[in-house]
This record gives structure tokens, sequence and C-alpha cells, in this order.
């Protein structure tokens, strides 16, 4: 039985803690070097009881396996989702990083290059699926994919700021939402996609049925978010609103 949540805020960033069922036992506590990302992080469980956990890092000496996908961080405050997978007794069977390089550009505020993880889970067979968002033009995907380039050219700000003093300055967002499935070590991307529009597209989970079919939800800003048997239309300019895709 796999079983998804979400870490806790309240857990230091860095850290895995197992507990035995009752919580009054802590079972191993180990440290995960790198720094998370304040907000985007998983983890999740296989049936074999094998923890896979997905965050964001910025630190080039993250304990990577050998050739990692793709991505790992280059400079400070670059920062790139990461993947990994421990045995049952906290000993790490493999860490590997992916993103792409090169920054979406556009507005009076460009964002820069990042690529960031966000939500996890399994299947019975022990392949991870990581949900995420990226701003890069050259984010990995695999033949097939339903999106292979970013979605760009937003017409207007995801958010605004009235400064008072030099007028209001808006910040403009390309960043598109991914779906990764990666083989049970870690050295493939069984497939990759990215999901979006043309503007801020964000995940917040992911889910898989025993079919393999996934589904994906977050918030977009997007007014040409692609639907399919849509309940409502997308959301209208520089408004919000929740998606589910699958």
């Amino acid at each position: 039985m796999k079983a998804t949540i979400g870490l806790p805020q309240g857990l230091i960033p860095g850290t895995l803690s197992k507990f035995d069922p009752s919580l009054g036992q802590l079972l191993f506590s180990t440290e995960i070097d790198g720094q998370f990302d304040a907000v985007g992080k998983g983890i999740a469980i296989d049936p074999s009881g094998n923890v896979t956990l997905v965050g964001t890092t910025v630190d080039q000496a993250f304990p990577a396996t050998t050739n990692p996908l793709s991505g790992q961080p280059t400079a400070l405050k670059i920062q790139k989702a990461f993947v990994q997978k421990l045995d049952p007794s906290g000993t790490p069977i493999y860490g590997t990083f992916f993103g792409g390089t090169q920054a979406a550009t556009g507005g009076l505020l460009p964002e820069g290059e990042h690529d960031f993880g966000v939500a996890v889970t399994v299947d019975n067979s022990g392949n991870a699926y990581v949900a995420g968002y990226t701003s890069a033009t050259d984010f990995p995907t695999t033949a097939g994919a339903a999106r292979r380039s970013l979605g760009m050219g937003c017409t207007y700000p995801a958010f605004t700021v009235n400064t008072g003093f030099i007028g209001t300055i808006g910040s403009y967002y390309f960043d598109d939402s991914f779906v990764v499935k990666l083989s049970p070590d870690g050295r493939t991307a069984l497939y990759s996609t990215l999901v979006g529009g043309a503007c801020y597209d964000h995940p917040a989970s992911i889910a898989v049925d025993a079919s393999g079919d996934v589904y994906l939800t977050g918030e977009t800003d997007s007014e040409d978010y692609p639907l399919a048997a849509a309940v409502e239309p997308g959301p209208s300019y520089r408004q919000f609103a929740s998606f589910l895709s699958g």
C-alpha cells in the first residue's frame, strides 16, 4: 500500500524522521543535506517501505548518485529540483537533480531560471511521479510529452506592488508545471512533460491511480491553460484559479 503526504510546515528543513505507529518511538532520524524550498516539498512511501523525498536545493554538494539526470546546481541561489530515495532504515538508495539552464525573459522583473520540486507519489512498482514548476526554456522533456516547450508570452503580471515612489511594479511569471516519472533506481526519466499556459502555473499535489493515470492539481492565472472536458473556463485576466489535469 502506498502513502503520499506533504511534509508539515513545522518540520525542520533538511531532516527526515521515522516513528513507530504510535508515534511514541523514534525509529530513525537523519539529515538530508541541501537546502529545501520553504514551501515546496513532499514525501511518499512505496510498498517496500522505501521513502522518496522531493524538494529544491541550491547546494552543489547535495548527495547525488553518479550521473544525475540533469540540472545540478551550478551557482549559489540557482534552485534545482531534487529527488532522494531512502530504504526503510534511512540509507540512501539514490539522489538526483533535474531542471534546465535557460531562463524565460520578459516583463520588468525577470524571475531567473529555477526548478522547484513540490510533490511526489509512487506506484506499486516503485516508480516515482514528481511534480514541480520551472521557468527554464530548455527543461528536459521526453518524446511524446503532452507539452515540450515552456509556455511564454504572458502579457500581464502575476503580481503587482505599488511602491508609492516609482509607481506600480509588476512581476511577470512564465512558470509551467512539470511531471516527471522516474524509474525505481532513479536513473531514467520514463517520461517528462510540461503542463500549463503562457503565464503562472504552479502545482500543489500529484496522484497516480491503479491504471497508471496521473492527476495533477494546483493554481494558474493562464487564460490559455489547456482544457479538456472542462467544468468551467480558464481564469480571466489576472485571476487565479485551481486546476485539475489528468
